[in-house]
């Protein structure tokens, strides 16, 4: 049913599309405006289901937004409701496509009422409010009812990490959002990093508290010296409330060293101050400042610190201000959104210095435990990192048992350094009920629920992680990742493309982009645009792009001659001398061929010789890639043993998300050395589970690696059955 006009009735509830305005048994319900008029839309077609897509249309028309946008205004609908997302009354979730609102919808004319005995008039029951309840009790109730949201909004995510159940909303409904800007440095240039720290403390102690939500710091350090208004950083990060101000650090000697903090914390919807004050303490009472200023937020906002988890986070982390300091030094190495190797080491250092100053400060040891456990992960296989990434975890929580960041550690370890999901989902939620708002380990939890093969709660996860951290062109990447392995390649693309609008001096996004549009549709000419526009080019990463994007033209001279003109050893993470023997091949060299992968092989072996032999994940590769050299220098057996080994260490059983890679490997090995049939059900296989980054139809197609199975009956059927998205 749709109407052109008059208002609509559901429930105790009148929504009035035309002023804009919603009522509850005559009371009106705050919601932003936006949220409305979704509300307007799927009243509008009760029973019918809404596409995502049109939704954005209708209520964002000519305005680029994710659907992030969407999402949160929804969750903020069923807040205002009272819905559960898991047994809607009135707002169904489609996952993945869209919604539907499922109560009973009136049409009727403007000034009428819901309710069978027909309410108060408006004015009358703003007057018996005055009348019945003191200030302080009603806004202790209302603080109150904001915390009992939340708690159950929590509970209820929790209870979607199950397998079957549908992905919960994102945003914890109710919550007054709010960014802290990075504090302006009043100081010389070279005290820039304790204004920093001084933003991240006071970020770390709001965003302890579930009440309310707190956009990440990497999305606020964005902003630092922008000239953009307050109504437009708003209405980018899509808060609430801004807080900023400046710090000054006057050094001076010993005990008179003095700090000035000066925060604003303003109201977005209309420009105006809300509380604003200066604070000039000794440097030894800092901790305390940043603590009277996060309650003095909280007390702005509403927001009474009623639980003693939340409290426990506005205590000082340590009492000596030279440990304190070198702490501030390796968050401010951590902070960029794609930290080097080198950045990475000095926050371990600076951290590691902060422990030897204190060695009872157990947050300097949470995020040292963080970076050794990413120095493992991205800058090759260290046994010795990640046992003493497990010590510095371990030492965090024998300090301070209750330490959330120290469980955060402990799921990075699990994670990178183990691969133990299991374990690193267990310490992630364990973390995450203290710290509600740390994007980090909500994303970090996303990442493992999509090892794990349970896709749709790891989209949830992420979306969530990202509107806590709008301006993160990582999460972006990871959505397009996502949306990639379950075959939706428009929505790909379109967060590729959102995570080169908030990083164009990236790579990675440029790259994911052109293998999206061989995936999605074969297309090589749009590929080759999208590689074009990469900012850098010729190093490893962007040449192995190439190589395969010229492999795909079936210009394979180009490939072949790409690669010599291309230093090093490696081509990504693959031996260049295995690309060479493939151009080569395909160009009909087959000696030249022959030497290309005996080199591979060599390097290969070498490789394996050389690492942890636990390191299962860089083994897995290793021994998968090995296994393609030894079936271009026609060893069948030696290589189809290889690829079950590899596929051995990283089964799709246990790793959702790079176990099909294993697997594809064989499935060209195979086809290499003949085995045709055991090459089309592997890849049959693949097709019918979430492996959508690593193959599809299209690509198929395209590559010519795969032509000698193009005569097969059975490859025919394969390619041309239907497309089904979300597998």
């Amino acid at each position: 049913m749709a109407a052109d006009r008059g208002c609509f009735r559901f429930g105790d509830y009148l929504l009035d599309p035309e002023e804009a305005r919603l009522l509850r048994s005559g009371a009106p319900v705050h919601l932003e405006p936006k949220a409305l008029q979704v509300l307007g839309v799927l009243a509008a077609s009760p029973g019918h289901l809404v596409a995502k897509r049109e939704l954005l249309d209708a209520v964002w028309p000519e305005t680029f937004v994710t659907e992030n946008a969407l999402t949160r205004s929804v969750a903020r609908l069923r807040g205002a409701l009272g819905d559960d997302p898991h047994e809607p009354r009135y707002i169904e979730t489609v996952p993945t496509v869209g919604y539907r609102f499922v109560a009973a919808v009136e049409v009727v004319e403007p000034g009428a009422t819901p309710g069978k005995s027909g309410p108060a008039p408006l004015l009358e029951r703003q007057a018996e409010n005055r009348g019945s309840a003191a200030p302080g009790a009603r806004a202790f109730g209302a603080v109150l009812g904001l915390l009992l949201l939340a708690l159950a909004a929590l509970g209820a995510w929790r209870l979607a990490l199950a397998p079957e159940a549908p992905p919960a909303d994102p945003v914890t409904p109710g919550r007054p959002m709010i960014v802290v800007l990075p504090f302006e440095n009043l100081g010389p240039p070279e005290d820039a990093y304790f204004a920093s720290g001084m933003t991240e403390e006071i970020t770390t102690r709001l965003a302890a508290v579930a009440a309310i939500g707190v956009i990440s710091r990497k999305s606020a350090d964005l902003y630092a010296g922008s000239d953009k208004t307050i109504r437009q950083i708003g209405e980018e990060l899509g808060v609430d409330y801004v807080l900023g101000g400046s710090v000054r650090w006057d050094r001076g000697t010993g005990a008179r060293q003095r700090v000035r903090i000066s925060p604003q914390l303003i109201r977005v919807a209309d420009d105006n101050y809300l509380w604003a004050d200066s604070y000039d303490r000794m440097l030894d009472d800092v901790f305390a400042v940043q603590t009277e200023i996060a309650r003095e937020v909280l007390r702005q906002l509403g927001v009474a610190v009623l639980d003693p988890v939340d409290a426990a986070a506005l205590a000082p982390p340590t009492r000596n201000m030279d440990a304190y300091n070198a702490y501030l030094r390796g968050l401010a190495r951590f902070a960029p959104p794609f930290p080097t190797e080198e950045e990475i080491a000095l926050a371990a250092e600076m951290f590691a210095r902060a422990t030897e100053l204190d060695p009872e400060f157990a947050l300097a040891w949470a995020w040292l435990s963080t970076a050794r456990s990413m120095l493992h992960w991205l800058y090759g296989p260290s046994e010795e990192q990640v046992r003493r990434a497990e010590e510095a975890a371990e030492r965090a929580l024998e300090l301070d048992p209750e330490l959330p960041q120290a469980r955060a550690a402990l799921a990075v370890y699990h994670l990178y350094g183990r691969r133990d999901y299991a374990r690193a989902a267990e310490e992630a939620e364990a973390a995450l009920k203290v710290l509600p708002n740390d994007d980090a380990i909500i994303g970090g939890l996303g990442v493992i629920r999509r090892r794990q093969g349970r896709f749709a709660e790891a989209l949830t996860l992420l979306e969530r992680a990202f509107e806590l951290n709008p301006r993160s062109a990582r999460y972006a990447l990871f959505l397009g990742w996502s949306h990639a392995a379950e075959r939706r390649y428009d929505a790909a693309d379109r967060w590729y493309d959102r995570s080169i609008s908030l990083a164009p001096d990236q790579g990675r996004a440029y790259r994911d982009r052109a293998r999206n549009y061989w995936l999605w549709r074969g297309d090589t000419e749009a590929a080759r645009a999208a590689l074009q526009t990469m900012p850098v080019q010729g190093g490893p990463e962007s040449t192995g792009t190439w190589f395969f994007q010229e492999l795909y033209e079936r210009d394979y001279e180009a490939a072949s001659e790409r690669l010599a003109g291309t230093p090093g050893e490696l081509v990504g993470h693959r031996p260049k001398a295995l690309l060479e023997g493939w151009a080569l091949d395909l160009l009909g060299e087959s000696e030249k061929a022959i030497a290309s992968y005996e080199r591979a092989r060599q390097a290969l072996e070498r490789s394996l010789a050389e690492s942890p032999a636990d390191a299962d994940l860089h083994n897995a590769f290793t021994h998968s890639r090995l296994s393609l050299a030894l079936a271009g220098l026609g060893r069948a057996e030696a290589a189809v043993r290889e690829g079950q080994r590899g596929a051995e260490l990283l089964p799709i059983s246990e790793d959702a998300f790079s176990g099909p890679y294993i697997v594809l490997d064989q499935a060209l090995i195979d086809t290499m050395v003949g085995r045709h049939d055991a090459a089309l059900e592997r890849l049959e296989y693949l097709l019918s589970i979430p492996a959508g980054r690593q193959i599809s139809v299209p690509l198929l197609e395209l590559d010519p690696r795969w032509d000698p199975l193009r005569s097969h009956r059975r490859y025919r059927r394969i390619v041309e059955q239907p497309a089904v998205d979300g597998h």
